[in-house]
């Protein structure tokens, strides 16, 4: 499955295409397979560390979950802030084009 993002991050932003696991759960796990690197901690959806804004593309994302939920609620995030290591993808069998924007301090690698 290939994915296209527009990640902002440190040092601009980078349009990627990944060819990443179907498999895959997370969108953390989605960007692994497919070998971008973005932070992470606890891969449990409660230190927050993942939170990525999702400028486009945020209706082919899973609702959030309990976990999801919580961590957004104590974080004070508006709606389009989400978890990488909990948000899905809805339809694992078709392409899927958004922009996210991590942490300011993380560097996208080439």
């Amino acid at each position: 499955m290939k994915i296209e993002m527009s990640v902002s991050a440190l040092n601009g932003e980078k349009k990627i295409s990944l060819d990443v696991d179907p498999s895959q759960k997370s969108l953390l796990d989605l960007m692994e397979s497919g070998g971008a690197r973005m932070p992470f901690g606890c891969r449990a959806g409660s230190c927050g560390v993942c939170r990525v804004k999702v400028r486009k593309g945020l209706e082919g994302l899973t609702e959030m979950g309990v976990v999801e939920e919580d961590t957004h609620t104590r974080c004070k995030d508006p709606p389009e802030i989400r978890l990488a290591c909990q948000v899905e993808l809805k339809n694992e069998l078709t392409a899927v084009a958004f922009e996210i924007s991590i942490a300011p301090e993380v560097q996208i690698d080439d």
